[in-house]
């Protein structure tokens, strides 16, 4: 999701010394979806990212997804007075809403992808922007639904169940033991 944010960045007329990709960047450290489940390598980077932080005191920290690392560099930042952009929220609508205060307390700005994640967060007090999901423009029926339920020769009437498993590896060994 990083690198819609960084397209989304380079959009602008003026360069933003924010994200590695983008015109004008300065990235200290990347964190890379294999150092996500490596416990060890997290803390390593964990040290990494909050040692700059300290030293260069950016004038804002763009945290994007991964909740577990990122909720915990949101608490440095706030504690040395560095305001935190959080895109692609934490889905605390669906699990674990006690994050809620966490987020309520060291996030400046939620930048979330649905409509009702904006909502849920403006009640909860939270500064919240919905700028939409980057995928729906790219995704694009193979099939208009009328034609989609009579090839697999579903009733139109039923309601459909899809079972959609996540993005990451860990999850789908998981939720499907392949």
């Amino acid at each position: 999701m990083g690198v819609f944010f960084g397209k989304a960045i380079n959009r602008r007329d003026q360069p933003v010394n924010l994200l590695r990709g983008c015109r004008g960047a300065n990235q200290h450290h990347h964190v890379k979806r294999r150092d996500q489940h490596a416990a060890i390598d997290q803390i390593k980077v964990q040290r990494v990212v909050q040692l700059a932080l300290r030293e260069r005191r950016p004038s804002l920290l763009i945290l994007v997804d991964f909740p577990e690392f990122n909720l915990r560099l949101a608490k440095l930042a706030k504690s040395i007075q560095v305001p935190v952009l959080y895109y692609v929220s934490p889905q605390v609508w669906a699990s674990r809403e006690g994050r809620i205060n966490r987020i309520k307390k060291f996030v400046s700005m939620m930048v979330v992808l649905f409509k009702f994640e904006e909502e849920f967060y403006k009640q909860r007090g939270i500064q919240t922007a919905c700028v939409g999901h980057p995928l729906i423009d790219l995704a694009k029926p193979a099939l208009e639904k009328q034609e989609f339920l009579n090839n697999f020769r579903i009733d139109p009437s039923k309601k459909i169940i899809a079972l959609l498993p996540g993005s990451r590896k860990q999850e789908i060994k998981i939720i499907l033991a392949v």
